[in-house]
This record gives structure tokens, C-alpha cells and sequence, in this order.
């Protein structure tokens, strides 16, 4: 029920758009911030150590492999866990340190997101950057390579506006139950609307990160949480977490497939 609430939410934001407020964003970020500072604080030493070890573990050849799985499906778990803890002070729900662990409820569909996301950047490189490494190698003509630079470009601004578009991906799949496609397409089409609001508030959030890494990188504790909660924000401003109650008929008349 939840999830075809949600699907019909995304329809409607695309067909009727929606407002996009950048600096409500960043505000009420760090104040979801602000809720559970200590917590959140704790928690970004903690991936700091987590990441140093699985770093020094890379060097040790039997263990290197797992070391780089750490690295692969880590990520995607501890992010959607400060988007829970956000989420919970945001509903004023008690928050527990353990609840930073929550997103491995969702291993399985982050996963897929992650790896799927990967292989889809990674298939844009090879199209759009096989060319002019082809070029380099071979050492084509000049007008070749203006062209081949040129075809580069394109694939670098399709890129950069997946990058943008899927930012809600991951939220679909923890609070809306969305199955990674789903999400990513969902996630796609809402920001589509906006994409240039959304392009900004990552800019204005990188900036605040650059700031925190300027304050010999102990700035990036509070930083980036808050650059978390603000992601978090704009997401449950515009879609939202909290499915309203559908009726036994909207739940059976109402399917969208994202093909």
C-alpha cells in the first residue's frame, strides 16, 4: 500500500512539478542536526576509524578482499542510516546509536542500487570516454580530436545530470519500500522537475563541506551531516515519508511500472 501511495505521489509530482526551496533545505537540516549532534558526531569518528582500518587492511593479501567489499557495501549502509536517524528527529522519535545501523535492514536493494548505479556510469564512460582514449592512444588527427573531446563532454553532462537526478534514489528503497529500479527511475523523474534547484543545493552543500575540511578537517563531522539532513529534507518536503490511507479500490486501480 505504501509503496503504490508513493508511485502515485511521483506521478503527480511530475505531471503538476513542485517547489524547491534551497535554503529551507540547508536550515532545516542543521537542525535535524542540532537534535542529535553528539550522536551524529560519534557516529562520523566511528566511520572515520571504520574506513582507516578497512584502508590498512587493504595491504594485507589475505585479507584485501574483504577489505574491498567493506569498501563497496559499507556506504550505502551507513548513509541510509544517519537518513533514519535524521528521519526519526525530524518525527521526534527517540533516536538510539544502534538505529545508525538500521540501513542494513535494506542491504539487499542498496546493493543492487549501488552496483546498478556503478555499472551505469561506468557504461557512459566506456561509450562516451572509449573514443578519445582511443584517440590518445593512437594519436589521431586534430579535427579527430576536437570531435572525440567534443563527444567526451556529452557523456560527462549526462553523468553529472544522473548524478543530480538519482540523489532521492536511496530514499525510496528505506522509507518508501521501492525496489531499486523503482527507485532510481522515481528518484529520476521528481528531480528532473527541479534539476537545476537540486544542482545548487549540492553545490551550496559541497561549499559548506569545503568550509568544514578547511577547519583542519574537523569541521567535516558537523558538515557532513548536515549536508545529510539537508538531502533528507528536500526529499521529505517534496515525496515525504508517510503514506496517507488508501482504499482497497485506489490500492487495486492504482499500479505504476516504471519500464
Amino acid at each position: 500500500m505504501k509503496q503504490t501511495f508513493f508511485k502515485r505521489k511521483v506521478e503527480d509530482l511530475n505531471a503538476h512539478g513542485y517547489s524547491f526551496e534551497v535554503m529551507d533545505y540547508i536550515q532545516r537540516g542543521s537542525d535535524l542536526f542540532g537534535k542529535e549532534a553528539g550522536k551524529f558526531v560519534g557516529f562520523m569518528v566511528l566511520i572515520v576509524l571504520f574506513y582507516i582500518a578497512a584502508a590498512m587492511l587493504l595491504l594485507a593479501p589475505i585479507i584485501s578482499f574483504l577489505s574491498l567489499v567493506f569498501f563497496i557495501l559499507a556506504p550505502p549502509v551507513l548513509n541510509a542510516g544517519i537518513y533514519i536517524v535524521a528521519h526519526k528527529a525530524d518525527k521526534e522519535e527517540v533516536v538510539e546509536f544502534s538505529n545508525f545501523f538500521d540501513g542494513s535492514k535494506h542491504l539487499k536493494q542498496l546493493f543492487l542500487l549501488t552496483i546498478v548505479s556503478y555499472l551505469i556510469y561506468f557504461g557512459i564512460a566506456l561509450i562516451f570516454k572509449g573514443p578519445e582514449l582511443y584517440f590518445i592512444t593512437t594519436q589521431q588527427s586534430l579535427s579527430n580530436s576536437q570531435l572525440f573531446s567534443t563527444w567526451s563532454t556529452v557523456g560527462d553532462i549526462i553523468s553529472l545530470y544522473l548524478y543530480v537526478a538519482y540523489s532521492f534514489a536511496s530514499f525510496h528503497i528505506i522509507f518508501n519500500d521501492f525496489q531499486f529500479w523503482d527507485a532510481l527511475e522515481a528518484s529520476r523523474k521528481v528531480l528532473t522537475k527541479r534539476w537545476f534547484h537540486m544542482a545548487l543545493l549540492c553545490i551550496m552543500l559541497f561549499f559548506i563541506n569545503v568550509i568544514g575540511f578547511i577547519c583542519i578537517g574537523l569541521g567535516l563531522l558537523v558538515t557532513v551531516p548536515i549536508t545529510f539532513c539537508a538531502i533528507y529534507a528536500a526529499f521529505e518536503d517534496i515525496v515525504g515519508t508517510d503514506a496517507e490511507e488508501l482504499s482497497e479500490f485506489d490500492e487495486l486501480a492504482f499500479d505504476v511500472d516504471y519500464d
